[in-house]
């Protein structure tokens, strides 16, 4: 008895009464058996009996896989195997698990030839079982990426949405607001018209008195006189000049580009254009030196031109006639601050807060629009229009960008 695995297939040698001998055939499967330990975990095969025969695991070799098995014969078994006793497999199964593997191994049992016999494989799943995970989890992690890419576009779509919008409203805010200040400077003009045309009227009339005296010194041979006369004549015509140019720059729907002005200038056209109301009321205008009337800064002179002329217009309104203005000058923090100050009747406390709020006005025929538009004119040219109540003197001041 080799004891090796085997399988024996036998014949009868002459007729069943008489027989002469038996022939028989060992197949062993030790280059199976040795496939069998270098492919899997453990692989066996039991007979009818649960009797382990063939192995890739030597020491499983001739023990029991029936946690009961049933009484055997153990001279047939010494007989047929060389040995008269089988231990349980159960144990060395179990010893399995206590290796380092990722969850408890799994058999597989399948019938096979002979009837009875059981081919046993022995899965470690953890493999498999990590490969579905693995999978498991790129797919999920896929789908969040595909939501995340989803809810991404629709954050941007809506960014760019908004975005659009803002610029839509932000560009018919801007048309608004300019439509707002050529219908102030409109209406400042409509204000100061009679003044103005009192203004251009004077010189016209001088103009005509001028030309006709001269004619006549001429006629005289009085050369010199005539001369004289002709040099007030385009001293006028000056006048006039600056007088309509000053309306029509004021007037212009653009107001044009931010550039260097000295502030001075900007003074000039504001006094010239209410140059005949501040004579007809009687008011005093304090100026600012001519140093700090040299100060240049960085501004559209029109739209800088038109707050100092609205300032200067409710200032008349307050003081009345004979009133007193002053415009003052001050240099802080890289700006200059323009103040116009009134001894007028002052504005009360409780309106004080509400001054740049649109439509509050204690004017019968305001719309309440003259300072909102006015602060929104300094800010958009990178200043402020500031309020001070100042004891009984009320001061607005024009913070305005120093030029660099």
């Amino acid at each position: 008895m080799s004891r090796k695995p085997g399988l024996y297939i036998a014949a009868r040698v002459g007729p069943d009464s008489a027989p002469t001998g038996v022939v028989a055939v060992k197949v062993e499967f030790d280059r199976t058996e040795a496939n069998w330990r270098r492919a899997t975990r453990g692989v066996y095969v039991t007979d009818a009996d649960g009797l382990v025969l063939l192995t890739s695991r030597e020491d499983w070799r001739f023990h029991l896989t029936s946690p009961e098995p049933r009484p055997r014969d153990a001279n047939a078994d010494l007989r047929q195997f060389g040995r008269s006793s089988f231990p349980s497999l159960l144990p060395l199964i179990e010893g399995l698990n206590e290796e380092v593997v990722q969850m408890p191994l799994a058999q597989s049992p399948q019938g096979i030839s002979p009837e009875g016999w059981d081919l046993h494989l022995i899965l470690d799943p953890g493999p498999r079982v990590a490969a579905a995970v693995a999978t498991g989890r790129l797919a999920l992690a896929l789908l969040f990426g595909l939501l995340l890419a989803l809810a991404l576009a629709l954050v941007l779509l809506n960014k760019r949405r908004r975005v659009r919008e803002e610029a839509i409203v932000a560009e018919r805010t801007a048309t608004l607001r300019a439509h707002l200040s050529q219908a102030n400077r409109l209406a400042t003009l409509g204000q100061i018209s009679a003044g103005v045309t009192h203004e251009i009227g004077q010189p016209v009339a001088a103009l005509r008195v001028f030309a006709e005296s001269g004619e006549k010194l001429i006629a005289a041979g009085k050369s010199d006189q005539a001369a004289a006369n002709f040099r007030e004549i385009v001293s006028l015509a000056d006048r006039i000049g600056r007088i309509t140019g000053e309306l029509r720059r004021f007037s212009r729907r653009q107001p044009g580009e931010t550039r260097v002005v000295a502030i001075g200038e900007i003074i000039d056209g504001a006094m010239l254009l209410l140059r005949d109301r501040i004579v007809s009321l009687g008011s005093r205008v304090r100026l600012p030196e001519e140093s700090l009337r040299a100060v240049e800064v960085a501004a559209e002179h029109v739209r800088l031109e038109q707050v100092l002329v609205n300032l200067l217009q409710n200032a008349l309104d307050a003081t009345g006639p004979d009133g007193e203005i002053e415009i003052a000058i001050a240099i802080a923090e890289g700006r200059l601050r323009l103040h116009v100050i009134d001894q007028g009747e002052g504005i009360p406390e409780d309106r004080q807060r509400m001054l740049f709020q649109p439509f509050v006005t204690s004017k019968s025929d305001g719309l309440g629009l003259g300072l909102v538009i006015s602060r929104d004119i300094m800010r958009d040219l990178g200043g402020d229009l500031l309020f001070e109540q100042r004891g009984d003197a009320t001061c607005f001041t024009m913070l305005v960008p120093l030029a660099t």
